[in-house]
């Protein structure tokens, strides 16, 4: 990995990452070291490093035998262990109250700065990470100094094996599952990928990417499948009618609504899960495989909050 394949990242880009990371290596929590070793792809955390003239080697390794020696399983969700959300905690708390724009593009610093922080607060400590940057001069006063004083390329001292999935956890599509003001996600998770990245897309991602056509007209139906929406009870739209004539094009435009926030308050942000039939169906060769994955699917829309389900084609699943 090169200088210009470093981002600055968010709090919110390194836990997602670092719960991707999780999620990749069957590890049921995410613990600090996860953001520790998502934070190698951010400018400012390495800058810092670099400036600290350390050697890597009593740093990368130490962390990459935490990371290789933590217990494999089979899980059905991954989420942040109660070290790492209260790290998150207190790094979100400085950052929000931050006047003088100290943490200005050093979210990842600030998690470091909350980690130390935290076990210098908590006598008796001797957790195993924090011992391990103390043997490379990184402590919370080190971090604080660089911070709030004055004080490149360390992605590179990652072995392959860790770092590819550091990659893989970039381009993971974690939709956003997150309950408001907790930092959680659940990933549902069926054999080595999650079933909502093998078989769905989501349209409100399309439409903020602008892979989604412009859709004129349909005013009076988009307007009908909102009241089905809205109602209690039988409040599944089905859309009826001839090849082409626009039904997705009908549901695309529901999410390019939501993205605008232009549906009605009662029904809010539509998160419209895009299920590929073809996908799912392909290669189930024994009785129950197709069963099996529809019940993933279901099980993983089920984690996301406001989630709406469309299934295209659904004549392929009758009978």
């Amino acid at each position: 990995m090169n200088e210009n394949q470093l981002e600055t990242l968010t709090c919110e880009d390194i836990e997602e990452r670092a719960i991707a990371l999780a999620y990749h290596s069957n590890h049921k929590k995410v613990e600090p070291y996860h953001l520790l070793l998502v934070c190698f792809r951010d400018k400012e955390f390495v800058e810092f490093l670099e400036r600290r003239a350390l050697d890597m080697d009593h740093l990368v390794k130490p962390l990459e035998r935490l990371y290789y020696t933590t217990e494999e399983s089979e899980v059905q969700g991954v989420s942040l262990s109660d070290q790492s959300r209260r790290v998150m905690n207190k790094a979100h708390e400085w950052i929000d109250t931050d006047e003088t724009h100290y943490f200005d593009s050093k979210s990842s610093l600030s998690l470091l700065f909350a980690f130390l922080d935290l076990d210098a607060n908590d006598k008796g400590s001797k957790d195993e990470l924090v011992q391990i940057l103390a043997n490379v001069g990184i402590d919370v006063q080190a971090v604080g100094n660089y911070i709030f004083g004055s004080d490149h390329h360390t992605s590179s001292y990652l072995s392959a094996g860790v770092l590819s999935k550091i990659e893989s956890s970039q381009n993971y599509p974690v939709l956003d599952d997150r309950q408001e003001n907790e930092y959680e996600y659940v990933i549902s998770k069926k054999g080595s990928e999650s079933a909502l990245f093998k078989y769905c897309s989501c349209f409100n991602d399309m439409a903020f990417d602008g892979t989604l056509s412009p859709v004129i007209g349909r005013e009076e139906e988009i307007d009908r499948v909102i009241k089905i929406v809205r109602q209690k009870n039988k409040n599944n739209p089905l859309l009826v009618g001839q090849p082409g004539v626009g039904k997705t094009a009908i549901v695309e435009k529901l999410a390019m609504m939501s993205n605008r926030g232009e549906l009605p308050d009662d029904i809010g942000e539509m998160k419209i899960i895009n299920l590929d039939m073809g996908a799912l169906i392909e290669g189930t060769t024994y009785r129950g495989d197709f069963e099996k994955r529809l019940k993933a699917v279901l099980d993983a829309v089920s984690y996301i909050e406001n989630a709406y389900l469309f299934i295209d084609e659904t004549h392929t699943i009758m009978g």
